[in-house]
């Protein structure tokens, strides 16, 4: 378990996919653009950069978003 857990509201999890969308974010496993959101999101110590955990709704294989915040609601 990470230091600084964190849960992202509605708002924030929309964001999240609206970039991976912009940026065309594809699963290195498998290649989908389907993501939902793990269970262990963090912050490191220090920061306002999120890692974001995402898996891949195809295969489940896991991904770690970084992301700057604070991230919009």
């Amino acid at each position: 378990m990470h230091p600084n857990p964190v849960h992202l509201s509605l708002g924030q999890n929309q964001y999240v996919l609206n970039r991976l969308e912009q940026e065309e974010q594809r699963c290195s496993r498998c290649g989908s653009v389907g993501w939902g959101f793990g269970p262990a999101s963090w912050r490191p110590p220090g920061t306002e950069r999120y890692m974001v955990h995402l898996q891949c709704e195809e295969c489940d294989a896991p991904m770690w978003y970084p992301i700057e915040g604070p991230i919009p609601t």
